[in-house]
């Protein structure tokens, strides 16, 4: 089996530079619907046996994008074991202000997650999100797929 990962689009929160998990879903910019419109005639020849994508509406999008180009049509199952990670207190925030205020928090969130102090900000763990995310996709080694495209986030 060969597993294609893909981020979603960017989206005006990256755009502003603010933090975007799991509870925040801001919109695709136009560059990105375009670029994912690129990467699906790039991809419009392969066929999957399964697109996944996180329930968050800015994977599924992406997704749908994707295949919309594609010569095979497959379906996109959205499940939330593939969700970005939960940023709790960060959500929307202003990556610029964090960074300000908690220096060395953000230090370790961008260089060295195990001591960024998720607690701090009520944000899932990092093993929690890790975990949520692989047991997703172990298990699709037994499926019978030659190829699955999974459309998820930058951190999972």
């Amino acid at each position: 089996m060969k597993l294609y990962f893909v981020r979603h689009g960017r989206t005006e929160w990256n755009q502003e530079g603010r933090f975007q998990g799991a509870s925040g879903d801001s919109p695709l910019l136009p560059t990105a619907v375009e670029e994912l419109h690129t990467l699906g005639k790039h991809l419009a020849q392969t066929q999957f046996g399964k697109i996944y994508s996180s329930d968050l509406s800015r994977a599924v999008r992406s997704a749908e994008i994707i295949q919309e180009e594609s010569q095979f049509q497959t379906e996109i199952l959205s499940v939330p074991e593939l969700r970005e990670w939960q940023l709790g207190k960060l959500e929307g925030a202003k990556i610029s202000t964090i960074e300000a205020i908690y220096p060395h928090q953000m230090t370790a969130f961008r260089h060295n997650l195990s001591q960024f102090n998720h607690t701090f900000f009520d944000a899932e763990s990092v093993y929690h999100t890790t975990h949520r995310t692989i047991s997703f996709i172990k298990p699709l080694k037994e499926k019978d797929y030659e190829q699955v495209l999974i459309v998820g986030h930058g951190a999972t």
